[in-house]
């Protein structure tokens, strides 16, 4: 590898930067913050509600940041949240009709973005890629099992 080359980690990193950009802007236009399209997209993927430390996790985003997010997403009548039946500590957090609209949105501004990212790429490059993709997720995954 000539030393003058990035990373592949750098590289990915500094491509999700370009993404998140993107689709940062695509939601600016139909007036949706960026910060909500993660955490709206990880309670759609639960129709019974998910606890605000799961959204923390998936999402990768710090306690008081999703705390703070709710509370502007709960004033906009995107979600609900109610205390847990199973365990009064958690609380679980479930998307309005409205909150399922905007994450309609919200997915139509990633489609956008990944329509212009793939575009005169093959659908056997993709494949490709997706598969390599694969592969570092899981040789990551391999490592972060080992040390924990």
């Amino acid at each position: 590898m000539n030393t003058l080359e990035k990373p592949y980690g750098f590289k990915l990193r500094f491509m999700s930067k370009i993404f998140k950009h993107a689709v940062k802007e695509e939601c600016a236009k139909k007036g949706i913050k960026a910060t909500f399209s993660n955490v709206i997209m990880c309670i759609a993927c639960c129709e019974d509600g998910v606890s605000q430390n799961d959204i923390c996790e998936y999402s990768h985003l710090a306690k008081p940041t999703i705390s703070l997010t709710l509370k502007e997403m709960e004033a906009l009548g995107y979600i609900t949240r109610e205390q847990s039946s199973e365990d009064n500590r958690k609380t679980i957090v479930k998307l309005t009709d409205l909150g399922k609209e905007i994450d309609i949105q919200i997915r139509e501004c990633f489609h956008l973005v990944e329509e212009r990212m793939i575009k005169n790429i093959s659908n056997d490059d993709l494949e490709y890629f997706n598969n390599i993709l694969e592969a570092m997720r899981k040789n990551l995954q391999e490592g972060k099992d080992k040390t924990e």
